[in-house]
């Protein structure tokens, strides 16, 4: 599949049968399930789920896109980072959220502590996100 605005229904559809199921999927499994395919898969991917993301945050909804995590060893369980940065553009994570979000510091001599607050506030923000979709859309 090349036309991505095509793809987007599919991605609702798709990700809200994913909520039914009660487990989040690797971007590799919804690429597959889109016919996204090399090159440039897991980009068409995330540009459709950052634009999900949009749809839910003006419907005041949870983020589907939360259902979609990464595989790899160091963000296992875990969105990629853009997902972090579409909340925090929308206002849901971070300094610009409402509550207390845990904004993920800019610095990059941040310390070690520092950052290892930052991943445990996305990871929360994370789980409160999945939890919220699932329960939603479940």
């Amino acid at each position: 599949m090349t036309n991505t605005s095509s793809a987007q229904p599919l991605l609702r559809q798709y990700l809200t049968q994913v909520a039914c199921q009660g487990q989040p999927v690797t971007y590799r499994q919804a690429c597959e399930a889109l016919g996204l395919s090399p090159p440039g898969m897991i980009q068409a991917l995330a540009r459709l789920l950052e634009d999900s993301m949009g749809d839910d945050a003006a419907a005041d909804r949870p983020f589907l896109a939360a259902l979609v995590v990464s595989q790899s060893r160091e963000r296992h369980g875990l969105p990629a980072p853009g997902f972090f940065d579409a909340a925090r553009r929308l206002g849901r994570f971070g300094s610009d959220a409402k509550g207390d979000g845990g904004r993920e510091s800019d610095n990059r001599s941040e310390s070690a502590a520092g950052n290892e607050s930052a991943r445990e506030a996305a990871r929360r923000f994370h789980e409160q996100e999945l939890a919220a979709a699932l329960a939603h859309y479940g």
